[in-house]
């Protein structure tokens, strides 16, 4: 990816389908050492939901590229 280009990464928080402690928003966080332009965002959630062993997608041009690498 080029400096300055918009990255995406899917969020699984709840692969397994267990119940777990319910969260209604999700924060992210970059590492300044890899992204140094990227800025950190609260995101609100849709609905909330079970966070139960969250897994992250690789960073890539568009989301479903990203979904794709969970």
């Amino acid at each position: 990816m080029k400096p300055g280009a918009t990255a995406y990464a899917a969020v699984n928080l709840d692969p397994s389908g267990a119940t777990g402690p319910v969260a209604d928003e999700i924060n992210v966080l970059a590492d300044p050492a890899h992204m140094p332009n990227a800025e950190g965002a609260s995101l609100p959630l849709a609905k909330p939901g079970s966070v139960v062993k969250p897994k992250a997608g690789l960073y890539r041009a568009t989301a479903a590229e990203s979904l794709n690498t969970l």
